[in-house]
């Protein structure tokens, strides 16, 4: 624990008298990353993409390693597999925009589970109102687990969109991603995961192998950057 606690000028600086709580927001950022940053604006300050002078270049392959440490901590080879946005809420409704908007109509499902955030429920509820469809929830047992399977089976219409949250902010309770996959591919649905606060060996061995899933990840949920 003190190891952990050096790493962090917050938790040093109090003493650990302090235990932050809002990790659902946002983690502290540790020392390392903070430094990393910090030089980066110092000595590697240029848009990427856009210039062939050598501060340019050096930003983007600084980019582009970065980009190439996340491919491989997913086990993914194929980098159109990844879609960098400004953040959770962006990545949703882009999901929503681009690819959902079409294929939606009158009398189509979307289904979500009961305990959503605003950032995977809203933009649902906006194409729902927008194209007509309805929005339904997958309720949760007494232990809070739900089952896509039977909700998928008791929905009466043609199901568009599964949009679930693997761990809640609310309640802590991490999902079976790997199951809820497994159904919505046996019927054919999208399935959009929003794992802001969560990360294993389960995501990176199903996810990006599966034709049907779209991840939304947030790295500053995350201990750490991928510098």
């Amino acid at each position: 624990m003190n190891r952990i606690i050096e790493n962090f000028s917050y938790l040093k600086e109090t003493k650990s008298k302090s235990v932050y709580l809002d990790n659902a927001a946002t983690t502290l950022c540790p020392d390392e990353v903070a430094d990393y940053m910090a030089n980066a604006l110092k000595y590697n300050f240029a848009n990427i993409n856009r210039g062939s002078y050598k501060l340019a270049e050096e930003a983007f392959e600084k980019c582009e390693s970065a980009k190439r440490k996340i491919l491989r901590y997913f086990g993914v080879e194929n980098d159109y597999l990844f879609v960098q946005t400004t953040g959770t809420t962006e990545a949703i409704n882009i999901v929503e925009r681009c690819f959902l908007e079409e294929r939606i109509g009158e009398g189509d499902i979307i289904l979500v589970s009961e305990y959503e955030h605003h950032s995977n429920y809203l933009p649902w509820r906006v194409a729902c109102k927008k194209k007509g469809a309805i929005l339904k929830n997958i309720p949760m047992d007494e232990s809070g687990n739900i089952d896509v399977d039977s909700a998928i089976c008791e929905a009466k219409g043609k199901i568009r969109m599964v949009a679930i949250t693997h761990v809640s902010n609310v309640l802590g309770k991490k999902q079976n991603l790997e199951k809820a996959i497994e159904s919505c591919k046996k019927n054919n649905i999208p399935i959009l995961m929003s794992s802001i606060r969560y990360c294993n060996s389960i995501l990176k061995s199903s996810i990006f192998h599966s034709p049907c899933a779209e991840l939304i990840k947030n790295f500053n949920k995350r201990i750490s950057l991928f510098c």
